[in-house]
Protein backbone atom coordinates (compact mmCIF):
# COMPACT_ATOMS: atom_id res chain seq x y z
CA UNK A 1 0.00 0.00 0.00
CA UNK A 2 2.55 2.23 1.13
CA UNK A 3 4.74 1.50 -2.04
CA UNK A 4 1.98 2.35 -4.41
CA UNK A 5 1.21 5.47 -2.47
CA UNK A 6 4.56 6.32 -2.84
CA UNK A 7 4.44 5.38 -6.57
CA UNK A 8 1.78 8.03 -7.46
CA UNK A 9 3.07 10.76 -5.12
CA UNK A 10 6.29 10.22 -7.50
CA UNK A 11 4.19 10.12 -10.59
CA UNK A 12 1.60 13.25 -9.69
CA UNK A 13 5.01 14.94 -8.91
CA UNK A 14 6.97 14.08 -12.24
CA UNK A 15 3.55 14.97 -14.32
CA UNK A 16 3.46 18.76 -12.35
CA UNK A 17 7.48 19.18 -12.97
CA UNK A 18 7.29 18.24 -16.75
CA UNK A 19 4.18 20.79 -16.91
CA UNK A 20 5.72 23.76 -15.77
CA UNK A 21 8.99 22.78 -17.71
CA UNK A 22 6.69 23.07 -20.46
CA UNK A 23 5.33 26.37 -20.02
CA UNK A 24 8.76 27.48 -18.87
CA UNK A 25 9.84 27.11 -22.47
CA UNK A 26 6.76 29.00 -23.55
CA UNK A 27 8.11 32.61 -23.63
CA UNK A 28 10.98 31.31 -25.80
CA UNK A 29 8.96 29.83 -28.38
CA UNK A 30 7.19 32.98 -28.59
CA UNK A 31 10.08 35.36 -29.15
CA UNK A 32 11.51 32.64 -31.21
CA UNK A 33 8.44 33.17 -33.74
CA UNK A 34 8.22 36.84 -32.81
CA UNK A 35 11.84 37.14 -34.83
CA UNK A 36 10.80 34.13 -37.38
CA UNK A 37 7.56 36.47 -38.45
CA UNK A 38 10.32 39.86 -38.64
CA UNK A 39 12.73 38.06 -40.90
CA UNK A 40 9.84 36.59 -42.73
CA UNK A 41 8.53 40.20 -43.39
CA UNK A 42 11.94 41.57 -43.94
CA UNK A 43 12.45 39.11 -46.73
CA UNK A 44 9.06 39.51 -48.34
CA UNK A 45 9.49 43.64 -47.97
CA UNK A 46 12.73 43.53 -49.17
CA UNK A 47 11.90 41.57 -52.70
CA UNK A 48 9.18 44.01 -53.13
CA UNK A 49 10.96 47.10 -52.48
CA UNK A 50 14.01 49.21 -53.83
CA UNK A 51 16.17 50.99 -51.34
CA UNK A 52 18.68 53.56 -51.28
CA UNK A 53 20.59 56.13 -49.73
CA UNK A 54 19.89 59.55 -49.25
CA UNK A 55 20.99 62.94 -48.28
CA UNK A 56 19.49 66.04 -47.26
CA UNK A 57 19.77 69.05 -49.39
CA UNK A 58 19.07 72.75 -50.21
CA UNK A 59 19.32 75.11 -53.12
CA UNK A 60 23.18 75.78 -53.46
CA UNK A 61 24.88 78.67 -54.69
CA UNK A 62 28.48 78.76 -54.73
CA UNK A 63 30.41 81.82 -53.93
CA UNK A 64 33.69 82.22 -56.65
CA UNK A 65 36.53 85.33 -56.50
CA UNK A 66 36.04 87.66 -59.23
CA UNK A 67 39.18 88.66 -59.24
CA UNK A 68 43.07 87.05 -59.04
CA UNK A 69 44.27 87.54 -55.57
CA UNK A 70 44.95 86.94 -51.77
CA UNK A 71 42.08 85.38 -49.27
CA UNK A 72 42.35 88.19 -46.30
CA UNK A 73 39.91 86.89 -44.27
CA UNK A 74 36.67 84.64 -44.37
CA UNK A 75 34.13 85.76 -42.13
CA UNK A 76 32.41 82.43 -41.95
CA UNK A 77 32.55 78.57 -41.43
CA UNK A 78 30.76 75.65 -42.08
CA UNK A 79 26.89 75.47 -40.36
CA UNK A 80 26.83 79.24 -40.11
CA UNK A 81 23.56 81.18 -41.30
CA UNK A 82 24.08 84.02 -43.52
CA UNK A 83 22.06 86.15 -45.14
CA UNK A 84 21.47 87.98 -48.22
CA UNK A 85 24.60 90.50 -49.30
CA UNK A 86 26.25 89.85 -46.07
CA UNK A 87 29.98 90.11 -46.52
CA UNK A 88 31.53 86.46 -46.34
CA UNK A 89 35.11 86.88 -47.69
CA UNK A 90 37.85 89.37 -48.18
CA UNK A 91 40.18 89.17 -50.70
CA UNK A 92 43.33 91.26 -51.93
CA UNK A 93 43.47 92.33 -55.55
CA UNK A 94 46.84 91.65 -56.84
CA UNK A 95 46.29 94.16 -59.37
CA UNK A 96 45.09 96.24 -56.59
CA UNK A 97 42.17 97.17 -54.09
CA UNK A 98 40.11 95.10 -51.60
CA UNK A 99 37.31 92.44 -53.30
CA UNK A 100 34.40 92.07 -50.43
CA UNK A 101 32.80 88.72 -51.45
CA UNK A 102 28.65 89.19 -50.23
CA UNK A 103 26.58 85.87 -50.74
CA UNK A 104 23.81 85.96 -52.89
CA UNK A 105 21.00 84.13 -50.65
CA UNK A 106 20.35 84.15 -47.30
CA UNK A 107 20.63 80.18 -45.91
CA UNK A 108 23.47 77.85 -44.69
CA UNK A 109 27.54 77.88 -45.00
CA UNK A 110 27.63 73.84 -46.22
CA UNK A 111 31.12 74.48 -47.58
CA UNK A 112 34.24 76.74 -47.67
CA UNK A 113 36.80 75.58 -50.41
CA UNK A 114 39.60 78.13 -49.30
CA UNK A 115 41.44 79.44 -45.95
CA UNK A 116 43.15 82.89 -45.31
CA UNK A 117 46.08 84.05 -46.88
CA UNK A 118 45.11 81.22 -50.21
CA UNK A 119 45.71 82.51 -53.46
CA UNK A 120 43.02 82.10 -55.65
CA UNK A 121 42.74 82.56 -59.38
CA UNK A 122 39.52 84.21 -61.00
CA UNK A 123 36.72 82.42 -60.91
CA UNK A 124 37.77 79.78 -58.02
CA UNK A 125 34.42 78.48 -55.47
CA UNK A 126 35.32 79.93 -52.12
CA UNK A 127 32.37 79.10 -49.94
CA UNK A 128 28.90 77.51 -50.95
CA UNK A 129 25.58 78.50 -49.29
CA UNK A 130 22.32 76.52 -49.38
CA UNK A 131 18.82 77.94 -49.05
CA UNK A 132 17.35 75.50 -46.48
CA UNK A 133 13.84 76.60 -46.86
CA UNK A 134 14.11 75.09 -50.40
CA UNK A 135 14.36 71.32 -49.51
CA UNK A 136 14.63 68.40 -51.60
CA UNK A 137 16.39 64.42 -50.85
CA UNK A 138 19.46 63.76 -53.28
CA UNK A 139 19.01 60.24 -53.09
CA UNK A 140 21.25 57.13 -55.16
CA UNK A 141 20.11 53.78 -56.44
CA UNK A 142 21.86 50.69 -57.44
CA UNK A 143 21.78 50.59 -61.87
CA UNK A 144 20.16 47.25 -61.42
CA UNK A 145 16.80 49.10 -60.64
CA UNK A 146 16.79 51.99 -63.42
CA UNK A 147 13.88 50.60 -64.98
CA UNK A 148 12.06 50.45 -61.63
CA UNK A 149 11.99 54.35 -60.33
CA UNK A 150 10.03 56.23 -62.52
CA UNK A 151 9.54 60.17 -61.95
CA UNK A 152 6.10 60.79 -59.51
CA UNK A 153 6.63 57.56 -57.62
CA UNK A 154 5.47 57.78 -53.94
CA UNK A 155 8.66 57.06 -51.67
CA UNK A 156 8.93 56.37 -47.96
CA UNK A 157 11.61 58.33 -45.98
CA UNK A 158 13.49 56.85 -43.12
CA UNK A 159 15.88 59.22 -40.97
CA UNK A 160 18.13 57.73 -38.44
CA UNK A 161 16.48 58.68 -35.72
CA UNK A 162 13.08 56.33 -36.26
CA UNK A 163 11.40 59.20 -38.43
CA UNK A 164 9.74 58.34 -41.20
CA UNK A 165 7.69 60.34 -43.97
CA UNK A 166 6.99 60.50 -47.20
CA UNK A 167 8.29 62.29 -50.65
CA UNK A 168 8.12 62.79 -54.07
CA UNK A 169 10.63 61.97 -57.07
CA UNK A 170 10.84 65.28 -59.01
CA UNK A 171 13.55 63.50 -61.49
CA UNK A 172 15.51 61.42 -62.50
CA UNK A 173 19.32 61.44 -63.44
CA UNK A 174 20.01 58.78 -65.80
CA UNK A 175 23.73 58.66 -65.94
CA UNK A 176 25.52 55.96 -64.20
CA UNK A 177 28.30 57.18 -62.04
CA UNK A 178 31.33 55.63 -60.98
CA UNK A 179 31.97 55.33 -57.04
CA UNK A 180 35.35 55.72 -55.44
CA UNK A 181 35.54 52.85 -53.15
CA UNK A 182 37.36 55.16 -50.35
CA UNK A 183 34.29 57.53 -50.61
CA UNK A 184 31.63 56.38 -48.18
CA UNK A 185 29.24 59.76 -48.54
CA UNK A 186 27.37 58.13 -51.52
CA UNK A 187 26.99 55.03 -48.97
CA UNK A 188 28.44 51.38 -50.43
CA UNK A 189 27.81 51.15 -53.37
CA UNK A 190 30.33 50.94 -56.51
CA UNK A 191 27.99 52.35 -59.20
CA UNK A 192 24.83 54.44 -58.78
CA UNK A 193 22.06 56.72 -60.21
CA UNK A 194 21.13 59.81 -58.71
CA UNK A 195 17.58 61.17 -58.05
CA UNK A 196 15.81 63.81 -56.61
CA UNK A 197 13.40 63.51 -53.86
CA UNK A 198 10.72 66.50 -52.31
CA UNK A 199 9.48 65.68 -49.24
CA UNK A 200 5.82 66.08 -48.65
CA UNK A 201 6.72 68.18 -45.27
CA UNK A 202 9.98 70.34 -45.01
CA UNK A 203 12.31 69.10 -42.18
CA UNK A 204 13.53 71.17 -39.23
CA UNK A 205 16.79 73.49 -39.51
CA UNK A 206 17.65 71.68 -36.96
CA UNK A 207 18.79 68.57 -38.69
CA UNK A 208 21.93 68.55 -40.64
CA UNK A 209 22.73 69.51 -43.35
CA UNK A 210 23.68 66.17 -45.50
CA UNK A 211 22.21 64.13 -42.80
CA UNK A 212 21.83 60.50 -44.47
CA UNK A 213 18.45 58.63 -44.49
CA UNK A 214 17.55 55.23 -46.37
CA UNK A 215 14.92 55.52 -48.85
CA UNK A 216 12.79 52.85 -49.94
CA UNK A 217 10.25 52.88 -52.95
CA UNK A 218 8.29 50.40 -54.71
CA UNK A 219 9.00 48.44 -57.42
CA UNK A 220 7.01 49.59 -60.84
Amino acid sequence: MRLRLHKHIVKVVKEKKDKRNRFKNVPYYIALTILLVIILFSFVYSLAHISGDGFLRGKEVIIGSPVFGEINNIYVKTGDKVYQNEIVAEIQNYTGGITYLHSPISGEVVDVFKRQFETVTRGASIITVADRSNQYILAFFNPRDYNHIKSGMVVSIHMSNGTVCKGIIENINPVIYPMSLSDDYYGDRKMFFSVKIIPYKKFSTDYPYNMRMKIYAKRW
